[in-house]
């Protein structure tokens, strides 16, 4: 007789053959295109259609989608949007800073819990090279409160942090090693992770900040906060777009408070769609900062505007 088999293990069975199956379909497709082409070709004497090539094109991206093993949810909003307490609420406890503090330009992105050598892995700080610290460091601008000598030591400062970081590279890993004292060594862990994500200095220094959590349901697919779309650094605004062009799909946060869209905000809308292939089609708008209207018809009338408005 043979062994029940879980519901679990028939999803991902099912899921391998589907997947099987629709990359067998786009094979197919592009051959019947190939096809085609020389048709075109030999019809009009070297003249293609590009819209055979668009379509050709489009399923070749379909394809490489359905192969991929894990998946990317970007989160995207602007400042003041309520990510942080949205990231927080899926982690379970406060690791990135809210209210009045103001997160840095560090990616932060949520994966499924991972073991290694026995330990519980509970987040990975990985930092940026030679060459990519150099160009944001060389950016470091005056800000309008500071005079030459204030920017000088600041800089310092940011260079004798990262001396003080290279013994580290390419990456610090944090683990949880044991059941007894977890809740203690995890705060201790989210101490040092919330200094690099606040710390000014850091910005130029750390590239992103991973954390492994058990809340995620699901283990082929990762959360990615993609700060960066406000930054003045025009390469954190190009890494912030970068992140958009491999994503499977995005949660847009917006603030309820101010349910009208600005600009900057359209501007962002425009620019996802502008990079990502059927970007719209796989984003989900989510409001935030309802809870703080005081009144049933004031909630009623910023939920029915942000609405609209993402629609």
């Amino acid at each position: 007789m043979l062994p029940p088999v879980g519901i679990n293990h028939i999803y991902t069975l099912r899921a391998v053959e589907t997947g099987d199956e629709l990359n067998m379909t786009f094979t197919d497709y592009v051959r019947i295109l190939q096809c085609l082409q020389f048709v075109d070709r030999e019809i009009k004497s070297g003249s293609t259609d590009s819209n055979i090539n668009d379509i050709k094109k489009n399923l070749l991206k379909l394809k490489e989608l359905n192969n991929k093993q894990s998946h990317t949810i970007c989160i995207v909003g602007l400042e003041k949007a309520g990510k942080s307490t949205f990231i927080n609420a899926l982690l379970g406890y406060e690791l990135l800073p809210t209210a009045s503090e103001r997160c840095t330009q560090i990616r932060t992105v949520l994966k499924p819990t991972f073991e290694d050598d026995g330990q519980q892995l509970f987040a990975t700080v990985k930092f940026y090279d030679d060459q990519e610290f150099r160009v944001f460091f060389d950016k470091m601008t005056k800000k309008t409160d500071e005079n030459q000598q204030q920017f000088d030591q600041r800089k310092g400062k940011v260079m004798e942090e990262r001396e003080i970081i290279k013994g580290k590279f390419p990456e610090e890993h944090f683990y949880i090693t044991g059941r007894i004292d977890e809740n203690r060594q995890r705060a201790g862990i989210i101490d040092q992770l919330h200094k690099y994500i606040t710390g000014e200095v850091y910005v130029n220094i750390i590239k992103e900040i991973a954390i492994y959590t058990d809340r995620l349901p699901g283990k082929n697919y990762e959360l990615l906060d993609v700060p960066g779309f406000d930054s003045p650094i025009k390469e954190h605004r190009d890494a912030g777009l970068q992140a958009i062009k491999t994503a499977d799909a995005f949660l847009f946060l917006t603030n309820g408070q101010q349910p009208s869209l600005t600009q900057p905000q359209i501007r962002l809308l425009h620019e996802i769609q502008e990079n990502h292939f059927e970007a719209m089609q796989r984003a989900f708008g989510i409001i935030t900062k309802l809870d703080l209207c005081q009144t049933p018809a004031t909630y009623q009338d910023h939920y029915d505007k942000a609405l609209n408005e993402l629609i």
